[in-house]
């Protein structure tokens, strides 16, 4: 649902990422775009915030276990990530 991808893209620090990946670059915040050229800011709304996460999970119907994984309809969340 749009709730759970906003939930998602929310609940990554992704300026931490780019900084461990290539801060020794000297890049240490993400770009707000698939298309770096560019000058949209695709992303740039989808800062980390966990309480967001958790209105936008819970607004959706989810529930957070004891464990910390997000289920609705007695089927706990995940993530499939692949390289293809």
């Amino acid at each position: 649902s749009k709730a759970v991808r906003q939930a998602f893209a929310r609940s990554i620090d992704r300026d931490a990422i780019v900084k461990t990946r290539y801060g020794y670059l000297g890049v240490d915040v993400a770009a707000n775009t698939f298309v770096s050229y560019t000058i949209l800011d695709t992303f740039a709304q989808y800062g980390r915030d966990l309480s967001k996460v958790d209105s936008l999970m819970v607004g959706d119907g989810w529930a957070k276990g004891s464990d910390g994984i997000w289920a609705k309809n007695g089927k706990r969340a995940e993530i499939l990530v692949w390289n293809g």
